[in-house]
This record gives C-alpha cells, sequence and structure tokens, in this order.
C-alpha cells in the first residue's frame, strides 16, 4: 500500500498576503521594541582572544560603548587581516549601528545585542553579552580580516 498524503491548498496569492501583512507587522512591532529601548553602556576591556594568536589579558586603555543607536569603538586587534586598507586608524572609530536586535539570554541571565557598521570600506558584524554580574562578552567579525573576541566590564552611565 502506498502513502496516501492529503493537501489543503490555499490560493498563492491569499497565502502571500497574508503571510506579507504579518510580516509587516512582526517587523514594526520589532522596530518599535527595539526603539523604545534606549541602549547605553560603557565597557573596560580586559581581556581579548584572537583568532589565531594566543589571549591576552591585563589589558587597559580599551574600551567599547553604544549610546542610542551609535557604537564607540576604541579596541585593540591581532589577526590576520585579509584586505588591508589604505589610511586604516585602526579600530578606533565611532559609527552607527546597522540591524540592531537586543534580546534576552536563553537563561535570562543578561541580554544579547546584535548589530553591525560600517567605517572606512570595512564592515564589522558585533554580537554583544551584557551578563547580570556586569561582565560583557563581545564577538567582532570584520569584513576584511579574522574574528576576535573580547571581554570585560560594564556600567550603565550615570545619570547627571
Amino acid at each position: 500500500m502506498g502513502i496516501v498524503s492529503v493537501k489543503r491548498t490555499i490560493p498563492f496569492i491569499h497565502y502571500w498576503r497574508m503571510n506579507t501583512k504579518l510580516i509587516g507587522i512582526m517587523l514594526l512591532l520589532g522596530t518599535m521594541s527595539v526603539n523604545a529601548q534606549k541602549i547605553e553602556f560603557k565597557a573596560d576591556i580586559n581581556e581579548m582572544s584572537p583568532m589565531s594568536y594566543p589571549a591576552r589579558s591585563g589589558l587597559s586603555d580599551f574600551s567599547f560603548e553604544m549610546r542610542n543607536d551609535s557604537a564607540f569603538v576604541h579596541l585593540p586587534y591581532m589577526g590576520e587581516v585579509y584586505n588591508p586598507t589604505y589610511n586604516n586608524e585602526g579600530l578606533n572609530f565611532d559609527a552607527p549601528c546597522v540591524g540592531l536586535t537586543v534580546k534576552p539570554t536563553k537563561k535570562k541571565d543578561g541580554q544579547m545585542i546584535e548589530f553591525s557598521l560600517k567605517h572606512d570600506i570595512v564592515s564589522y558584524r558585533f554580537n554583544i553579552t551584557l551578563w547580570d554580574n556586569n561582565r560583557i562578552d563581545i564577538f567582532m567579525q570584520p569584513s576584511n580580516a579574522q574574528s576576535c573576541n573580547y571581554m570585560g566590564e560594564w556600567e550603565k552611565p550615570q545619570k547627571k
């Protein structure tokens, strides 16, 4: 005996319209929740773990800061660069975030922040975890080089 399958057909255009409206509502709600949430923190970076080199700890004078929709990056870098850029100041810049998403961690003990940004001709993808115990983990993937992980401590800015 063969397998009998029964299909319920929905006209394609009706199905497409329903999904388009639903996706539009989901995007609108997602955008509203991200924009309504003010993302502000400053992190002092004291450890780094490059992809092809030994981890370094005891770093000082390096930081990562977010204010509203912009990132202020002051990080060290060690790793293989595939396409060097001309007149590159390194990872010392600020730029607006694109595709910013914020969601809780699986165990609800922190927040995960994802976004990308562009500086000069290089795009950077950031995955940041802000833990409730004030530790921070940053994964950074440049478009022209190997990725690097950074660790440190974060705090919310003091109100004036």
